[in-house]
């Protein structure tokens, strides 16, 4: 199976989310068989001036390909530098975002903000797909509202431009990330257009990811939220798509086993201070819809040491069941 000409073991991938995908998650995404795992996004204007948090952005394991930076910008010159400076890093693949509804982004004139100038997103996709040897690919949204519906025609600019796969949010910029992902425009785009197009919105089960290929006919689908939490979805649609098996959930060791080892990475990347702030929100993720799981949160937060949060991860998911534990080796 392969995504372009890069080999991949699942149709289902993980999507760029800021705060979210980074490397501890990364690794632990493609352990859980990811097909394909992007970082977290990262601002083109950043790049060329140098600055050392956005270099750090682009930094990847070898474990982690297939592997893809996703850049964001509104000049076509400066995402033309950008693309430039991403390719010294080797990803298997660079994405430009054109579908970020967050006003930060949006205020500076790029993200969601270009589909309202189909212009300008197209220039940007041609000095990009023009300056770089790596291939190009794009991530939209439907349009800016219900009322400026645009995938089709923006799907078809990007192709034109040497884009050669598109990820389609099924939301508008207005909609955030909020109601109900309208998988119709999916399948809109995969007629619009010959290149792969990848299926992103409101995917929370591996049937999920079934259905919405069944529906729309995409090629492959793209999870955010809801791999937040529950990383075992990849492995869980690997299975269905192949063998039309339904695999049991994880057991409650199973998942302290993930949160202990992202927490562990976690520390190494970042350093403790950081590395705990940043695992917060992942591991009240895990906790979630777990008996337990409000009070579970309520300790995290006020726990300063490392050797506290792994305790209350054991005793949270291991519980009486320590043997388990020492069997896996775990820290």
């Amino acid at each position: 199976m392969n995504f372009l000409t890069i080999p991949i073991i699942n149709r289902a991938f993980l999507s760029p989310m800021a705060g979210f995908t980074d490397r501890p998650f990364r690794r632990i995404c493609k352990r859980l068989e990811a097909g394909f795992v992007f970082g977290e996004f990262v601002s083109a204007d950043g790049l060329v001036h140098e600055s050392r948090n956005t270099f750090k952005l682009l930094e990847f394991l070898e474990e982690e390909r297939p592997f893809g930076i996703q850049i964001f910008g509104s000049d076509p010159k400066i995402m033309a530098r950008a693309s430039k400076m991403v390719e010294k890093f080797k990803p298997n693949v660079l994405d430009i975002n054109f579908g970020c509804p967050v006003h930060k982004v949006v205020k500076r004139g790029a993200g969601a903000a270009l589909l309202r100038d189909l212009d300008r997103l197209e220039a940007i996709a041609k000095a990009v797909s023009d300056a770089t040897d790596l291939p190009v690919t794009a991530k939209i949204r439907m349009g800016w509202s219900m009322d400026e519906i645009v995938a089709c025609e923006a799907a078809h600019r990007l192709e034109r431009a040497g884009v050669q796969a598109v990820t389609l949010h099924a939301r508008t910029k207005t909609m955030g990330y909020t109601g109900e992902a309208v998988w119709s425009a999916i399948g809109d785009v995969k007629r619009a257009v010959a290149i792969p197009v990848i299926g992103n919105g409101d995917i929370k089960t591996a049937s999920d990811a079934r259905r919405m290929i069944r529906e729309t006919g995409c090629d492959f689908v793209m999870i955010g939220r809801g791999a937040i939490g529950n990383p075992w979805i990849f492995k869980e649609t690997a299975d269905l798509l192949e063998s039309g098996r339904e695999i049991e959930p994880p057991s409650l060791q199973e998942r302290g086993a993930v949160c202990l080892q992202q927490f562990q990475w976690a520390l190494d990347f970042y350093g403790f201070s950081k590395g705990l702030f940043e695992m917060r929100k992942h591991l009240a993720a895990y906790a979630k819809g777990l008996p337990g799981a409000g009070q579970f949160r309520t300790t995290l937060m006020k726990l300063n040491q490392p050797e506290e949060v792994m305790q209350l991860i054991r005793r949270f998911f291991f519980k009486s069941n320590a043997g388990y534990f020492r069997n896996q080796g775990l820290p």
